[in-house]
């Protein structure tokens, strides 16, 4: 059964379950099913498609061999202002990280997204403005890297997010 077959059982199972609950009718009685009204539209919003963001701006570093960044927060609050009007982007949640977040507060970042992601439909947008580099890792290979608050530069391979780990993480999204 295909993921979308899935949630249209799902949602009609919902949809049958809450007409019908097991309560009583005041009489005293236990295990009856009772009516209940629940509009449809309600049932219809809380099983949709959602449109989610995570805008990560850095731009202040800790190690001063990174080159501070102007405008990479001011972006992220820029375009989460565009992607929280209604006329415009219409997102359920954004998500803005300020302040120069650390690697560990990005990961935390983006485990949350993951979690806020709970159906295959939802459109989810990652944004990421910081410096990038390129470094080898702990086995000599050469991957891409980006940089966080935190990140040294003598140690990117200990410091930073690797590319390839932001990737599978978002591949893993549903």
């Amino acid at each position: 059964m295909t993921g979308r077959r899935i949630s249209a059982v799902l949602r009609a199972g919902a949809l049958a379950l809450a007409a019908w609950s097991c309560a009583t009718a005041g009489t005293g009685e236990k295990g009856r099913l009772v009516p209940t009204l629940v509009a449809r539209a309600q049932l219809d919003a809380a099983y949709s498609p959602r449109r989610l963001a995570l805008l990560v701006g850095v731009d202040r570093f800790e190690d001063a061999a990174w080159k501070q960044l102007r405008f990479p927060e001011k972006d992220a609050e820029d375009l989460a202002a565009v992607l929280r009007d209604p006329a415009r982007g219409a997102f359920d949640e954004v998500e803005v990280l300020k302040g120069g977040p650390s690697r560990e507060e990005l990961r935390a970042a983006l485990q949350r997204l993951a979690d806020r992601n709970r159906d295959e439909r939802d459109t989810v947008l990652l944004y990421l403005s910081s410096h990038g580099t390129l470094a080898r890792d702990a086995r000599g290979e050469r991957r891409g890297w980006l940089v966080a608050r935190d990140t040294r530069v003598r140690d990117v391979a200990g410091s930073a997010l690797p590319m390839d780990e932001l990737k599978s993480d978002f591949d893993h999204l549903r």
